[in-house]
């Protein structure tokens, strides 16, 4: 069922999925995958982005590997999306597991031997580049930046072997400063924070744009700066505000979104449930 079809649109337009098709190239987050791509092509190794909740890392690292899917036989890219592992041991099988690797090592000196070896075979050999990103990065433990440190090690007098992208919150930062010997391997190292109003209003546009929808439809002026006040610039923030308010005006049958419904939504003095009702009642006359 698409509640949006009354107004055009083929789909949710505020999805807060991380949808790379919905994905809008707000200045920071073009900055930093320009950072990110840059990085993996030089084979630099190690980077890092910081970011609070909500700003768009997730959708970030999903855009990334997006980028790359027209270069398949020049790179591999794999995700950890959680990242707590309890030894070193742990962590290593995981990795050979998820590279895909037809062996298992018994110790943690089997295991570096084994992942080396494979890094060696797809980087020299077949000439790829391979990209572990791991999401989450503020759950890893500390001492599994020195598992990675060891990894980050494996390399030809040219260029690394492994490309490591970690996102995660402010406080990673904190962690990672305690382990100086991994904080000097960063080379690209990009903090992530809410984006600007002309960037937000871009953002809904696109969306709606790519959702079926015209650009500029329903959202008055003041309704953007209302939004952006409340939200602070939050991507997060901004498309669950926005979802909201799309309901509500379909709810209420109206043809744009004010300043004054921007301020009854954020106060929670709204009720959208009419409108699923009403959607029912529309398909069972059409059945």
């Amino acid at each position: 069922m698409n509640l949006f079809d009354s107004i055009g649109l083929k789909s949710d337009p505020f999805s807060t999925s991380p949808n790379v098709g919905l994905f809008f190239p707000a200045v920071q987050h073009r900055q930093c995958l320009e950072g990110l791509e840059l990085a993996i092509r030089m084979r630099r190794g190690l980077s890092v982005i910081r970011g609070g909740i909500g700003v768009g890392k997730t959708t970030i690292s999903r855009k990334l590997i997006q980028n790359f899917k027209a270069e398949p036989d020049d790179f591999d890219f794999y995700l950890i999306l959680d990242p707590k592992f309890e030894s070193e041991l742990i962590l290593l099988k995981y990795i050979i597991d998820l590279f895909g690797v037809n062996n298992t090592g018994e110790s943690v000196q089997e295991c570096r031997n084994i992942i080396e070896n494979y890094l060696l075979k797809i980087g020299v050999e077949q000439g790829k580049i391979l990209v572990l990103i791991i999401d989450e990065g503020q759950n890893l433990p500390g001492e599994m930046l020195d598992v990675f440190r060891t990894l980050l090690n494996f390399e030809t007098d040219d260029f690394k072997l492994l490309q490591l992208i970690i996102f995660g919150q402010p406080e990673m930062g904190v962690m990672i400063h305690k382990y100086p010997n991994f904080e000097d391997r960063i080379s690209f190292d990009f903090e992530i924070g809410p984006i600007a109003l002309e960037d937000m209003r871009g953002m809904i546009d696109h969306r709606i744009e790519v959702s079926g929808g015209k650009p500029g439809s329903w959202f008055t002026e003041k309704a953007i700066l209302k939004i952006y006040k409340n939200t602070q610039g939050y991507p997060r923030k901004v498309t669950q505000l926005c979802h909201q308010l799309l309901l509500t005006m379909m709810s209420e049958t109206k043809n744009e979104i004010s300043e004054e419904m921007v301020q009854r939504v954020i106060s929670g003095k709204v009720s959208t449930g009419g409108l699923l009702q009403q959607k029912k009642k529309n398909y069972n006359e059409i059945a």
